[in-house]
């Protein structure tokens, strides 16, 4: 095979109702017959979307999906609409606009085609007088439908006629197509898989995103398996890479074909998931249909379709050519993302319903008419129409107000360093603020984290009576967030008025710990014994002794004086806080000194007795200062730093 030239990412779709000349007009246009399958040879009618490949004179060539008329196969148009640039609408004359006419157009719409051209076919069957009365239907229907600039071109695919019309029409509208730079990762919807000999596997698809080269690995979605790229090809052609908007031929090393089902994706690695439910935008476009704010309809998008439960969020339901957003979730899982389209059709009838685009898989519960939720949810509508920006519509449509390093590439569709860059551009432009290295807070979604911990610390308090706070680290944990999280939290938290930082630990403003008389006295008591023992420390024996205190009264005072950062428990023994600061600086002394500090070491520079050495040294590990190294210690890169 020899190497593909100057392929173009565009692709070229047909449209309109059965029997109307568009597989005809394809052969036409393209000398290639896409009726692939023995059943549509012999019912003369197509089933399944076919492509293509199709030369553009002074263009290059592309791919022209030729998609069935037949209402029966609906799903399978969308499927090779979810594709196209150009729509060609055929219709025929002798027939006019007709019910598939008007579905395929409202499909494609859904679907996001914004450039239409109508071909008028079977024009050597009728009279001229037809012709023109068609035309100026299909002209209005063009205006009515939002497509009053698309051109209308006679042709007969029998003789030939217009055929260069049609052509020189498409080339227009295929130059006005505009490509960007596209840095999301490589994601294809499997179409076709099927074994070649001297090959192996070969899977079929029109990529979404991305580009892939020969010798990259890919992962099947759902499940996971991973694959090497043996091979790939552009409309038959051998091709180095394929990408976005290009039909390809994907050669595997790894995968049989039985695994490869129709709807499943092959992507990138690490980037893309199955979900079970996303947040969207969805419009009602049928004629008489009122979308009721729970319904089960099936949704098509790419190839892949289930059945999904759809739940209006701002509206009690759509009455036909309204718009809403709301949480779909699915029976089987999808492989979806941010700015997918996609169709909704009636389980019975199956008629189309509407579509619409999705904004967001992170899609846990939300509330019915919120509101703040509705603006955000137009924000993300804008950001995906304007702008193309998956990112900033995940951040403004999903559900959570934290953001953290493990879903970035998957929210962002790209790879990590991409990913990064993307989180970056967002901190600059204040819409991300940094948890740690590890997370970011959405800011205009902060107040629902600080609401949320609030509540938390409320029921803490009412839980831990005696507790002077919760610890930062321990609000990391609740939100999900890592330790060194805590610091930029701590900062975030105290912006509330009711909301305070006594002692290194969070508490709610007007908390004070519920202790009796005694309990006081006693705290007030055992900070006195232990700071005037310095550096000898107590006994934790001998304290109670002394102060008479219960088991459960030396537990409460030790972990008061312990939460306000007073005194420390090193083995068995209570020590002044202050005590442990010396001691911990006479340490990182030594360790300016030494990379491994031994306990005679240690001993000498403190004066501490072994067994309390021992047990100081054994404290500042559990601190996460030190780890064992041999028979000494060395100090954690953390503590180098501070």
């Amino acid at each position: 095979m020899s190497q593909v030239e100057n392929v173009i990412p565009v692709m070229i779709g047909t449209a309109g109702h059965v029997d109307h000349g568009k597989t005809s007009l394809v052969r036409r246009l393209t000398g290639f017959d896409t009726d692939r399958l023995k059943e549509e040879k012999e019912r003369g009618m197509s089933i399944d979307f076919g492509v293509a490949p199709f030369e553009l004179p002074g263009v290059g060539r592309l791919g022209l999906i030729d998609v069935p008329g037949h209402e029966d196969f609906i799903r399978n148009m969308a499927s090779g609409a979810a594709s196209i640039d150009v729509l060609l609408l055929v219709v025929a004359a002798d027939d006019a606009v007709m019910p598939q006419t008007i579905e395929h157009l409202r499909i494609a719409k859904l679907l996001g085609v914004k450039r239409v051209m109508a071909a008028i076919t079977k024009i050597d069957l009728v009279d001229p007088e037809l012709i023109e009365l068609v035309k100026e239907d299909v002209e209005t229907f063009l205006d009515a439908s939002g497509f009053s600039d698309a051109p209308v071109v006679l042709v007969s695919n029998l003789t030939g006629e217009g055929v260069d019309d049609v052509r020189a029409a498409l080339i227009g509208l295929v130059q006005t197509v505009a490509r960007s730079h596209d840095a999301r990762a490589f994601r294809m919807y499997v179409r076709h898989a099927f074994s070649m000999k001297g090959r192996g596997t070969v899977v079929t698809g029109v990529p979404s995103s991305g580009v892939l080269p020969v010798g990259a690995t890919v992962e099947l979605l759902p499940g996971g398996k991973r694959s090497g790229v043996r091979a790939l090809q552009n409309y038959r052609h051998e091709s180095e890479h394929t990408g976005a908007h290009m039909s390809s031929a994907v050669n595997l090393r790894d995968l049989a074909p039985e695994e490869l089902q129709r709807g499943m994706v092959l992507a990138e690695p690490g980037v893309f998931r199955a979900t079970d439910s996303a947040i969207v935008s969805i419009q009602n476009t049928h004629e008489t249909f009122r979308l009721k704010r729970r319904c089960e309809l099936r949704m098509l998008t790419g190839t892949a379709k289930a059945v999904c439960r759809i739940a209006l969020i701002d509206k009690d339901g759509l009455a036909p050519g309204e718009t809403g957003f709301a949480r779909v979730r699915f029976q089987e899982s999808l492989v979806v993302a941010a700015g997918d389209r996609f169709i909704v059709r009636g389980l019975s009838p199956a008629v189309t319903i509407g579509g619409g685009l999705v904004l967001s898989i992170r899609a846990g519960r939300v509330r019915r008419r919120d509101q703040p939720l509705v603006v955000r949810l137009g924000q993300a509508h804008k950001a995906l129409l304007e702008r193309e920006d998956v990112f900033e519509s995940e951040l403004h449509a999903g559900t959570g107000a934290v953001v953290r390093l493990d879903e970035i590439a998957t929210l962002a569709q790209c790879g990590a360093g991409e990913a990064r860059t993307a989180v970056e551009a967002c901190v600059t432009s204040g819409m991300l603020r940094p948890l740690g290295a590890d997370a970011w807070i959405i800011q205009e979604r902060s107040d629902e984290l600080v609401s949320w911990l609030h509540r938390s610390l409320s029921r803490y308090h009412r839980a831990n009576k005696f507790s002077i706070g919760m610890k930062p680290t321990y609000a990391a944990e609740l939100a999900g967030l890592a330790p060194s999280s805590a610091p930029d939290l701590v900062a975030l938290l105290t912006q509330h008025p009711d909301i305070v930082q006594r002692h290194g630990s969070l508490a709610l403003k007007e908390f004070k710990p519920q202790i009796s008389a005694r309990e006081a006295k006693l705290r007030e008591d055992t900070l006195r014994i232990v700071v005037a023992a310095g550096a000898q420390s107590v006994a934790k024996g001998d304290l109670q002794q002394e102060l008479q205190m219960t088991p459960t009264e030396l537990k409460l005072v030790i972990k008061l004086l312990s939460e306000e950062n007073l005194l420390a428990v090193v083995g068995g023994n209570l020590v002044d806080a202050k005590v442990i600061e010396g001691i911990r600086a006479q340490l990182i002394d030594l360790f300016s000194r030494m990379t491994v500090v031994d306990l005679k070491t240690f001993r000498d520079k403190t004066g501490m007795s072994r067994n309390f050495g021992v047990a100081l040294l054994e404290h500042f590990d559990s601190e996460g200062m030190t780890k064992r190294s041999g028979d000494g210690r060395v100090l954690l890169q953390t503590w180098r730093t501070k």
